[in-house]
C-alpha cells in the first residue's frame, strides 16, 4: 500500500484497494482459498500513477489564423463515463496556451476504459470528443483541430487551417442564440472591459466584433452536439 500511495498520494483507501484486486493473478477468477491471488506490485504502481491527457483545441473567436496562435484562456475538461447518463468519472481545469495546447493529470481514469472527453469553455459551445477516448500507458493524446470529425456530431468550425470551437454560448446553455446576442450588445452598449464572458475575442473590450461571432453562428442556429 506504501508503495502505490507514494506513486499517487490522493488516492483513496478503497481505489488503493481496488488497485491491489485488479493487478492480482487471480482478478478475474478470484475463489475463497486463494482468494484474488498474488498482487503484481510494478503493475500496482503503473495503475496508481496519474493519468496524462495531452489536449489540443482552439477557441473560434480566441484564434487568430494569420498568426496561427490563440489568446490563452480556462478551460474545464471533464471526463465522463462512455454510457448514460455519461457521468463525471474526473474533471480537471487547466488553461489552453497560445498553440492551443494543455496537458492535464487525472486521479480517477484508468487505462483501457472507454471515456468521453468533455470541454467547456466560458464562452465557447460546449464539445465533446466525437467517440470514446482510452489512456494507454497512463496516456491520451487527443487533437480537436486536425478535423472535424473530432468533435461529436462534427460540431466545429473551420478557421483557416484549424478546427476550433464555436464561439459565442455566452450564457453556457448549448445554443448559441438571441439571449447571447443580448448580453453582448448590452455589455458593448457598457463599454464594458476586463475578463468578461461576453468578450467573443479576448482582447478585454466588448464590442461590434464579439457580436460579429455570435450573430453568424446564431444565424446558423448552431447548438452543442452531445451523446
Amino acid at each position: 500500500c506504501a508503495m502505490i500511495l507514494s506513486a499517487n498520494p490522493n488516492l483513496t483507501p478503497m481505489q488503493v484497494r481496488e488497485i491491489l484486486y485488479m493487478t492480482a493473478d487471480r482478478y478475474n477468477s478470484p475463489d475463497r482459498f486463494y482468494g484474488y491471488g498474488i498482487i503484481d506490485t510494478w503493475e500496482a504502481i503503473k495503475l496508481a500513477l496519474p493519468k496524462s491527457l495531452n489536449l489540443t483545441a482552439m477557441i473560434e473567436g480566441f484564434y487568430d489564423a494569420n498568426s496561427n496562435t490563440m489568446i490563452a484562456d480556462t478551460v474545464t475538461v471533464n471526463i465522463r463515463s462512455s454510457s448514460s447518463p455519461y457521468n463525471i468519472i474526473d474533471q480537471e481545469i487547466g488553461v489552453l496556451n497560445s498553440n492551443g495546447t494543455l496537458t492535464l493529470e487525472y486521479e480517477n481514469a484508468s487505462n483501457g476504459v472507454n471515456y468521453y472527453l468533455q470541454i467547456l469553455h466560458r464562452n465557447a459551445l460546449e464539445t465533446w470528443s466525437k467517440n470514446t477516448q482510452m489512456f494507454n500507458s497512463n496516456v491520451l493524446n487527443y487533437n480537436f483541430t486536425s478535423a472535424a470529425i473530432m468533435a461529436f456530431g462534427d460540431n466545429l468550425i473551420l478557421k483557416g487551417s484549424k478546427w476550433v470551437f464555436y464561439s459565442g454560448d455566452v450564457n453556457s446553455d448549448k445554443s448559441i442564440d438571441l439571449a447571447d446576442l443580448s448580453i453582448i450588445d448590452n455589455d458593448a452598449n457598457n463599454f464594458l472591459t476586463g475578463y468578461n464572458d461576453s468578450d467573443l475575442n479576448g482582447d478585454g473590450l466588448t464590442d461590434i466584433a464579439d457580436l460579429l461571432y455570435a450573430d453568424n453562428n446564431a444565424s446558423n442556429f448552431v447548438v452543442a452536439a452531445t451523446p
